[in-house]
């Protein structure tokens, strides 16, 4: 009785000993808990055999765990360090946003975002909520900006040709600063209709918007 199940202990031993060299340690450590639930079910293989086969099986069982924390460790430092690196890319990105003063830079400024979010994707999801918050109000302000930029411009258009008519005085001479407006603007003071007084113009301009 004693040997039959010293026997098939004996086998449980030689199979934890096989998976220490298994690739996957989850694997093994799954396997490993199956073999221990066996170990349980075998009765006593008498106190000789017992005191050399349980500990001989612990021991790998706990090299077994011990391999474990030590991959759970460093999949927490690796994961930590990414984190890290993920979040100064974020900060780049907010940077780049924050100093960039014109279209083109503030357009060149979330170039990456896209490799940031992948980036980002690839976290577990109490890491990712923080950063994809971070990551939408920095497409918003993006947004804002160029919507203000573009407002700013449109608005230094029309300074610019009040300025320039302020410096027309005839038909005949037209300022210089004319050439830095748009061609529209430009057709507009070179091109002018034969017939039209200024005088009428006015006039018409008035009743169009309205004033006195």
């Amino acid at each position: 009785f004693y040997q039959v199940n010293a026997e098939q202990k004996q086998a449980l031993l030689a199979k934890a000993e096989k998976l220490l060299e298994l690739e996957s340690v989850n694997d093994a450590v799954e396997h490993a808990k199956k073999l221990q639930q066996v170990w349980k079910t075998i009765e006593h293989a008498g106190k000789r055999a017992e005191a050399e086969l349980w500990p001989a099986f612990r021991k790998v069982n706990d090299s077994l765990f011990a391999k474990k924390a030590e991959a759970n460790q460093q999949e927490q430092t690796q994961l930590k360090q990414k984190v890290v690196s993920v979040k100064e890319q974020v900060t780049q990105l907010e940077t780049l946003l924050g100093s960039a003063d014109d279209k083109t830079s503030v357009q060149v400024a979330l170039q990456d975002k896209d490799v940031v979010v992948d980036a980002i994707t690839a976290l577990p999801m109490r890491e990712r909520r923080a950063l994809e918050q971070r990551i939408q109000i920095v497409v918003d302000q993006q947004q804002l900006k160029l919507t203000a930029l573009a407002k700013s411009a449109k608005g230094q258009v029309y300074q610019d040709l009040f300025s320039a008519l302020k410096l027309w005085q005839t038909d005949n001479e037209v300022p210089e600063c004319v050439t830095s407006l748009s061609k529209q603007w430009q057709q507009c003071f070179r091109e002018l209709g034969a017939n039209i007084e200024r005088h009428e113009l006015t006039i018409k301009m008035e009743i169009v918007a309205q004033q006195e």
